[in-house]
């Protein structure tokens, strides 16, 4: 039985226990409209942002799915009850723009909500799950996000509801990459996996460093909860959107690469600064967010204004994260044990910022000086 038909005979017959649809191998990674542009979006913007992130050379590290986010449908369904996108901004419909994704190498992505609307009073998709989850396949969509605004019937289990769009997605026969937004109100991470391709660990991040902080700190010991096929979700990047510096932005991707998190850009592609571009194309560390077969980084020091972050890939390095969250610049220390690493002298050290390689590091390393809400993010090997 060649791979299409044994997925759609997999997606017939799915069960409860696993959402089954063979995407989210590694997080994903792409562009999603709502921290930059929120309502204020239209076939242009889409077009545009897709073609940018081909020519800024985006799609050839790894960026590859273009999410519209909320706002995009029209005000009603139509007479079949049916989801339309909004006639004046979209006038050649989401099929048209999956289209021109699809032809341009690219994957196309929607919004949508699992109560009665969606977070900006648009049709949410509740009492429509299975007609909603044919249309996104009929309109060739290869992610959607579903959001958890306007739940309050207490039939709105998200356990149960979340896991019902599971299955009506795994029927259509396509696959689909479930986002599940429900915000970390009903710690997701202990059915997420079973139910959607990622799912979010909190509230919205916002565009400032403490929000990148309490996002981040959320992922503090339920590392173990994600791996090939869901991840732990701390929402969109705010790099590019010009409330974070230099420091805080590298931290913010650095953080997020170590946790496996997606990586979503969240900023205007035709005005994004020429470092902040050069951040969220960093290979190095887009290898350690992408890295297959290894548990997502966790904490493993947390002693304010100090945190260690570490993964163990599947090569056998570790990758490090050390942040200073102090308004100060800090000295840190960290031995090769504390790592996890066995060997008492690393004989590579690769610093992933800078792009530098240390030879035979005995015991452990040094850092002095590290600048307020910078890190020094390194990969070490035996």
């Amino acid at each position: 039985m060649n791979k299409p038909y044994l997925f759609c005979f997999l997606a017939i017959f799915s069960t409860a226990l696993c959402i089954n649809n063979g995407v989210g191998i590694t997080p994903p990674m792409g562009f999603n409209t709502w921290n930059h542009f929120a309502c204020d979006i239209d076939e242009n913007l889409a077009i545009s942002t897709m073609d940018k992130m081909i020519s800024l050379g985006l799609s050839d590290v790894g960026y590859e799915y273009f999410n519209l986010d909320d706002c995009w449908m029209a005000s009603e369904r139509n007479a079949k009850g049916e989801l339309v996108s909004d006639s004046k901004r979209f006038p050649s419909g989401l099929k048209y723009l999956s289209d021109y994704a699809h032809k341009n190498g690219l994957k196309f992505g929607a919004y949508e909500c699992m109560g009665t609307e969606t977070c900006q009073g648009y049709p949410g998709s509740y009492g429509h799950y299975a007609q909603d989850a044919q249309t996104f396949a009929d309109w060739g969509l290869d992610y959607i996000k579903m959001d958890w605004c306007h739940t309050s019937d207490p039939e709105l289990n998200p356990r149960l509801v979340y896991a019902e769009l599971r299955d009506a997605l795994n029927k259509t026969g396509r696959q689909i990459f479930f986002s599940i937004c429900e915000w970390g109100e009903d710690s997701p991470y202990l059915w997420g996996k079973k139910t959607g391709n990622s799912w979010r660990t909190f509230l919205d991040i916002q565009c400032s460093w403490v929000s990148v902080e309490v996002c981040v700190d959320r992922l503090m010991e339920i590392s173990k909860y994600a791996g090939e096929g869901g991840w732990n979700d701390p929402d969109m990047l705010e790099i590019g959107n010009g409330c974070l510096s230099h420091d805080e932005e590298v931290s913010h991707f650095a953080l997020w690469s170590i946790t496996a998190a997606p990586l979503i850009i969240g900023c205007d592609l035709n005005s994004i600064p020429d470092s902040s571009l050069e951040i969220l194309k960093n290979t190095e560390m887009i290898a350690v967010n992408q890295d297959k077969g290894s548990v997502p980084g966790d904490c493993i020091y947390d002693l304010y204004p100090k945190q260690i972050w570490t993964r163990k890939l599947s090569d056998g390095s570790v990758a490090v994260v050390i942040l200073n969250k102090n308004i100060f610049s800090l000295d840190f220390e960290i031995t090769w044990e504390q790592i996890g690493l066995s060997c008492k002298t690393v004989s590579k050290l690769r610093d992933l910022v800078e792009h530098t390689t240390h030879t035979n590091v005995a015991n452990g390393w040094t850092e002095n000086g590290l600048k307020s809400h910078a890190v020094k993010m390194f990969r070490a090997y035996c």
